[in-house]
């Protein structure tokens, strides 16, 4: 038997970014000459993008409320709205809550384009001594809101120069060259790595995400070795690729992918159990008669050098949420 549950969260060993150090003082807005690539005057005043900011945030609040993922589709759209709906949906499952969103600007970037896509890029206070969120904003058609595409949490210790809202920012395409990796390349290549087992190589930094990612797969497998198996694996999946340039010429990055942990119960008569929230998450059934999913959404912001600069990419922030499990008892082991 198979069977499918939307759940936002089932976990048996948690993922918790040590987002250690303040960012605010290493969030620095250039405010020298245009940058080459740019193409016109910026897309949005400071006032246009402050109505910008208050439609969203007010669409959120009220989505909040209810925690009704239909309502944000005015002014969000995926994968930010994946990663919203699952956060309603672990809410809703053990009552934690929805964590709050603050659209409230320390430094602002606005791409100058003269066609479409558009963008901004808002990085937020940080508040509660807490870091803060990069807000990606797209404009997809001229006729469309602006809506929200995706949020991460910078990464302790993050340096990012961006260009001021009255200088705007060219908006980079998925396959623009001048870079050490297009920036359609930059998730699929993380990915790669991910499953590599390895969290930095010749063309990424190590970060933080990646060495938990790793270990807690690791501890995962380690826990549950009497009765079977965890598998974790990436997936690029079907995602947008927002980048705009930053002051050092440099590509800003956002993107998203997904990664599962597979728990496969292998031994016969053995015990294996969801640990963590998974009871409470899956119904009340803790048990794995034959294998039983995690599918998690990530959604990830990237500093990819220019050519020539030196360096490698890097993830500077990053958001994550479990989205979903599937089990099928069918795969139980061999003699029972």
């Amino acid at each position: 038997m198979r069977r499918s549950r939307e759940l936002a969260a089932l976990t048996a060993l948690s993922l918790t970014l040590a987002l250690t150090g303040c960012a605010q003082d290493d969030l620095l807005v250039e405010s020298g000459a245009q940058s080459e690539g740019q193409s016109g005057s910026p897309n949005l005043d400071a006032d246009r993008v402050d109505t910008v900011l208050q439609a969203i945030s007010s669409t959120v609040e009220a989505a909040d409320a209810k925690q009704d993922g239909a309502l944000l589709r005015p002014r969000v759209t995926d994968p930010a709205l994946r990663m919203r709906e699952a956060q309603y949906a672990l809410s809703k499952a053990d009552g934690s809550p929805v964590p709050t969103l603050d659209f409230t600007a320390q430094s602002l970037t606005v791409t100058n384009d003269v066609s479409w896509p558009r963008a901004v890029v808002d990085i937020s206070q940080a508040s509660d001594g807490g870091l803060p969120h990069v807000f990606v904003i797209t404009q997809e058609e001229p006729r469309e809101p602006y809506r929200l595409q995706s949020w991460v949490r910078l990464l302790g210790g993050t340096s990012l120069t961006t260009l001021s809202i009255e200088q705007g920012s060219a908006h980079l395409d998925p396959d623009a060259t001048g870079f050490t990796v297009a920036p359609r390349d930059t998730v699929p290549g993380y990915v790669e790595m991910l499953n590599s087992g390895t969290a930095g190589d010749d063309t990424f930094t190590a970060d933080e995400f990646a060495n938990i990612y790793l270990a807690d797969a690791k501890s995962l497998n380690d826990s549950v070795q009497a009765a079977g198996t965890v598998t974790a694996l990436a997936s690029t999946g079907d995602f947008p690729v927002t980048a705009v340039e930053l002051a050092d010429g440099s590509a800003l990055v956002s993107g998203a992918f997904t990664y599962s942990h597979t728990y496969a119960r292998t031994v016969a008569r053995s015990t294996m159990k969801l640990g963590g929230k998974a009871a409470a998450l899956n119904e009340g059934d803790d048990s794995v008669t034959g294998t039983v999913t995690v599918n998690y959404l990530v959604t990830a912001l990237f500093r990819v050098p220019a050519e020539g600069a030196g360096g490698k990419v890097s993830l500077v922030g990053v958001e994550r949420a479990i989205e979903s499990t599937s089990r099928d008892d069918s795969a139980k082991p061999e003699g029972e």
